[in-house]
């Protein structure tokens, strides 16, 4: 498909690497903004997942968002999963049960 975030996308802007800050902050994103981040890959949405891809951010998940934003990206055409998929890695799994 090719529309989404290219994988050798290096991030600039307010979300670049930094010494700074801690590398690798676990961070949880919306469905939306990969959504957004796929329709337009020079926007603020589309920096949250390329700093992921960088190591800025390490991707906080659980099977259910997991699942919803596969859903989301297969249902729109000019989406594509498979760019955003590896950024779903076991160690970002977060596994205990939410308080409500």
């Amino acid at each position: 498909m090719g529309h989404g975030i290219s994988a050798a996308r290096r991030v600039a802007g307010p979300l670049a690497r930094s010494d700074k800050f801690p590398k690798m902050v676990g961070i949880v994103i919306d469905t939306n903004v990969f959504v957004a981040a796929g329709f337009n890959p020079t926007s603020a949405s589309a920096r949250v997942p390329a700093a992921v891809r960088d190591e800025r951010f390490h991707l906080i998940w659980n099977q259910s968002t997991r699942s919803e934003i596969e859903m989301i990206l297969r249902r729109i055409r000019r989406l594509d999963w498979e760019e955003v998929a590896n950024l779903f890695q076991p160690e970002g799994e977060f596994y205990r049960p939410c308080r409500s």
